[in-house]
């Protein structure tokens, strides 16, 4: 959340990690999963770091949660790639942080004889000379990099991008609100394309014929096709519009938060209004958030869940997170029911919604749904 100026960090180091919620678990809630936090009241700092306990008694780093304390993120994060046993110190030092002090490191120390676990990494295998890409988002345009990086044979390499730009970070799109700049979003350029024999092709995917090796799509009126030996779709996911009553994106006002084109479009609404409210306080929820805070708008957001960004927080860290968001002059509901979405003749009016059993009607001139 380096916009909002505030330090928050997940990881994980496979997809198991957030499938199984893992983040929320509690020490000896589940059997071979050791949970380590350490809270710091001074500097406001909460680190949760998650452990697979190993057979010979030492322990492998799955995943944690960093609230002011992420100097170490990128560290960690190799760690629980590498599955790389450790042992009781070295977890211990882990769990406070680079700056920890000796007397708050726990001792429990583990033999220091057993070697580590060597790092494996596997190949990119089965690579084929003709790859269609469908999605050029910025997995898309990673996933490019690697092919080309990795590739021992020629490849042609096809990619599919629906949106009229190329792959951009959508991460720091906020910043689009700042700037108003494309370019500095973008993640590659037409020269880097064609000196890698990258070719975009600005159309939407209509099928893909398995059996003939075809990727088809409309230009224009014409149905076009291009033949591939390996294709790998990377669309990403479609955003969550919450079935609501009154609730669709066809009203005015209301507006996704997904593409640059949503961005401008939210841009050009905001002049001139005054009250924006935010379905959701996940990630983009909050650079929403404060996106409109910095258009001069009083913003409001509101969450389904117990804590903020609950798919990647536990319920300590949303808390804290949720006190930050305020103190930025961001309104937080959490625990909120939606009951209904108004609207009048000229668009988006306002959100009847229910905060702690209490029912309330939120007037807005403006709502993202994240």
């Amino acid at each position: 959340l380096k916009l909002l100026g505030i330090d928050v960090a997940t990881f994980g180091g496979d997809n198991s990690f957030w499938l199984n919620r893992m983040f929320d678990l509690a020490d000896e809630e589940k059997k071979n999963i050791c949970v380590r936090t350490a809270f710091n009241s001074r500097t406001g700092s909460y680190r949760k770091l998650v452990f697979r306990r190993c057979a010979g008694g030492g322990r492998r780093l799955l995943g944690g949660v960093l609230v002011n304390s992420v100097q170490d993120y990128h560290t960690l994060y190799d760690i629980a790639r590498s599955g790389r046993e450790m042992w009781g110190l070295e977890t211990a030092v882990l769990t406070h942080g680079p700056n920890a002090t000796p007397d708050q490191i726990e001792e429990d120390i583990y033999p220091s004889s057993v070697r580590f676990g060597d790092v494996l990494h596997n190949p990119l295998v089965g690579l084929a000379k003709r790859v269609v890409v469908v999605g050029y988002g910025p997995v898309g345009h990673h996933l490019i990099e690697q092919l080309i990086e990795n590739a021992e044979i020629p490849l042609k390499i096809t990619v599919f991008c629906e949106e009229p730009h190329l792959a951009y970070n959508r991460v720091a799109m906020t910043t689009f609100f700042e700037r108003r700049s494309v370019a500095e979003l973008s993640m590659t350029t037409p020269k880097w394309l064609a000196e890698h024999n990258v070719e975009v092709i600005l159309a939407r995917v209509s099928d893909i014929d398995r059996g003939r090796r075809r990727v088809l799509y409309d230009q224009g009126d014409v149905l076009q096709f291009v033949e591939f030996d390996e294709v790998v779709l990377a669309t990403g996911s479609e955003p969550f519009v919450p079935p609501v009553p009154g609730l669709t994106v066809e009203t005015p006002g209301i507006f996704l938060y997904r593409t640059i084109e949503d961005m401008k479009s939210i841009i050009a609404w905001a002049e001139g209004r005054q009250r924006a409210a935010v379905i959701g306080g996940g990630l983009l929820g909050l650079e929403a958030a404060k996106a409109l805070l910095d258009l001069s708008m009083e913003v409001h957001v509101i969450e389904a869940a117990p804590h903020l960004m609950p798919a990647q927080l536990d319920a300590v860290a949303g808390a804290m997170l949720k006190k930050h968001i305020e103190a930025l002059g961001v309104r937080v509901s959490v625990g909120t029911k939606i009951a209904e979405v108004l609207s009048n003749t000229t668009g988006i009016s306002g959100i009847r919604y229910s905060d702690k059993e209490v029912e309330r009607l939120l007037e807005v001139d403006l709502l993202v749904v994240s």
